[in-house]
């Protein structure tokens, strides 16, 4: 049913057009001719419902009940006073935010049909790529005055240059193209369908043909003469096609109808009248307005007007207006983003230290997207936590954090500060609040990981040895720092599918255990404690614990509990939780430290 869907849809905009005072895609001819087909369409009560409160205004604008507000070509119509209250309006953010969904939506079906071609590519006759090729250039065609039926062409068919890859590349980006609007995803499934039902089409003159080489016949010629003569009167049409291809033509065009639907069922679906609350970075309205960006999720949505910057995943962002464009900055990447531009225009690809990311534009809104798998994000972030939990360890007084500082300052050949970072020191990390110590334990595993990523194990270990000895540190603690800071560097570890559990039980032993958020409050039963995973008013993942302030779960926490390290991290609604005890001898007393030292 999502195809009469898209249908029903689509004749809401055009009589949304209308009743603005603009004129709708296509003119009023196509809007009449879609409520003929919608009227008289198998439509599920849902689907009915929203065509009659549709056609219900369309009826009353033409007979003259619903007079449409006079306009200038250039000139939208005044938004009226407490529309954006009641919900009635489709607000200007809900309507960036339904046109970037979609931009977004078509970038991923352009790489699927990407890695789909991938195999069609491997297939002996390129049957796939062969059809597809037919049903995207009859379905271009369609959208003209004339149609000149283009067949499936042959395997080695000198035209379609299936085997090169960029004219492959071409034809998934068309069909991608095309699927952008609900008209074109229509004309693509009726080309299948057809070819589907007719492989090869009857050449127009076919019984011009066979009525020639009869009259032949009675020619009063030679047998060798007559024969000739046939051979020129069948050099001047088309060979006949292989019948044997039939089967294997329908089938390509049912699996690409199949590809098709799932494609098109994943389409967003539209918001409306308003958004959800605080989903808008730098949002006009507070309602909107989101407190800070989302590690864990996979896009970031932004008033741009409302800021110039801002920290999300890692990177920092950076954008300005310039003209009619707007700059947008990350991870030392410049691009320009043109609002005005056609729709397949209004996106681009960043490669970033953290991953890809892909940034589109609507007006001012700016939606980016992170690209790649959660499960692999999910994965880098555990490995990362552990690296963090072992920097927060208070064995030693923090020996381990005191321990990344001073390979840090010996990595960047700086002079090591014996001072601060000696016992003395304790006593800042051991007072400071939960946050803070795990925002520097963070920042500083992070710091490590990118340089073991880039030099040699023999070069890391260097540097940690020689920050232990200078610290008068355990050459244990630098081997096992080395160790989880080349596991976070190049992770390895694969994380179990996540269940559905409103409570999961944790084990102690460091692994990880991965659930599913929903809305419902999750409870993680931890050693002999309950916590309790819950979203707030704000639509914030929080981490409760009794007797602690809540913690917002972004994409990694470490939460110290006496005796323990919980791990927390999240990607969208996929949760991994781990609990690590601390080795014996990790309380610290600060009295003994100080009065070791000295």
């Amino acid at each position: 049913m999502t195809y009469w869907t898209e249908l029903v849809e689509l004749y809401e905009y055009k009589v949304t057009d209308l009743l603005e005072g603009r004129s709708p895609r296509g003119g009023r001819r196509s809007l009449g001719a879609l409520r003929d087909d919608l009227l008289s369409a198998p439509l599920t009560p849902p689907q009915l419902r929203r065509l009659m409160e549709a056609d219900r205004r369309y009826r009353a604008l033409l007979k003259g009940q619903h007079a449409a507000p006079q306009t200038s070509s250039g000139e939208r119509p005044a938004s009226r006073p407490g529309w954006a209250v009641n919900g009635t309006a489709v607000s200007e953010a809900a309507r960036a935010s339904n046109d970037l969904q979609r931009l977004a939506w078509h970038a991923g079906v352009r790489r699927e049909l990407l890695e789909e071609s991938r195999a069609w590519q491997q297939e002996p006759s390129l049957v796939t790529l062969r059809v597809a090729y037919a049903a995207l250039e009859n379905a271009e065609r369609a959208a003209g005055t004339g149609h000149d039926w283009q067949v499936v062409p042959e395997v080695h068919d000198p035209l379609s240059s299936l085997y090169d890859t960029e004219v492959i590349h071409r034809l998934m980006y068309g069909m991608a193209d095309l699927m952008l609007a609900p008209e074109g995803r229509t004309r693509l499934r009726t080309e299948l369908l057809k070819i589907h039902e007719e492989p090869f089409r009857r050449h127009a003159d076919e019984d011009v043909l066979a009525a020639r080489l009869e009259a032949v016949g009675r020619e009063p010629l030679s047998e060798p003469a007559r024969e000739a003569l046939r051979q020129a009167l069948r050099a001047q049409y088309p060979p006949p096609r292989d019948p044997r291809e039939r089967p294997a033509i329908r089938d390509a065009a049912q699996r690409l109808l199949t590809l098709l639907q799932e494609l098109v069922a994943r389409a967003p679906a539209l918001v409306p009248g308003r958004l959800p609350p605080h989903v808008l970075l730098y949002a006009k309205e507070p309602s909107l307005a989101q407190d800070r960006p989302d590690d864990a999720s996979d896009k970031l949505f932004v008033y741009m007007p409302g800021g110039t910057g801002a920290q999300w995943r890692g990177l920092t962002l950076r954008w300005q207006p310039v003209s009619t464009t707007w700059q947008l900055q990350v991870d030392g990447q410049l691009i320009q983003l043109r609002p005005d531009a056609p729709d397949i225009e209004r996106s681009a690809l960043l490669t970033t230290s953290r991953g890809d990311l892909r940034a589109f534009i609507s007006g001012p809104y700016l939606l980016l997207r992170a690209e790649g798998s959660t499960r692999e994000a999910l994965n880098s972030q555990a490995t990362l936590a552990r690296a963090v939990a072992f920097l927060m360890r208070p064995a030693g007084g923090f020996a381990a954090l005191r321990l990344a500082r001073g390979a840090i300052l010996s990595l960047r050949h700086q002079a090591l500060d014996l001072e601060s970072l000696g016992p003395m020191s304790v006593t800042k990390y051991a007072q400071a609040a939960p946050s803070t110590l795990l925002e520097v334990a963070r920042r500083g595993a992070e710091t490590l990981v990118s340089r073991v990523a880039e030099l040699t194990p023999e070069e890391i270990a260097r540097h940690l040895q020689g920050a232990a000895g200078a610290l008068a540190l355990d050459m244990t603690l630098a081997a096992g720092l080395h160790e989880v800071l080349h596991r976070a560097a190049f992770p390895d570890e694969v994380l179990p599918e996540p269940v559905i559990a409103a409570l999961l039980e944790v084990s102690c032993d460091g692994a990880f255990r991965c659930v599913r958020l929903g809305d419902d409050p999750l409870t993680l039963h931890v050693a002999d404690r309950l916590m309790t995973v819950r979203l707030d008013y704000k639509g914030d993942r929080l981490a409760v614990l009794p007797g602690q302030p809540p913690v917002v779960v972004s994409d990694l926490v470490v939460i110290a509990v006496p005796g323990l390290r919980v791990m927390l991290v999240r990607q969208l609604d996929w949760l991994a939780v781990a609990a690590e005890v601390d080795p014996p001898g990790s309380e610290t007393d600060l009295t003994t430290l100080i009065a070791d030292e000295f």
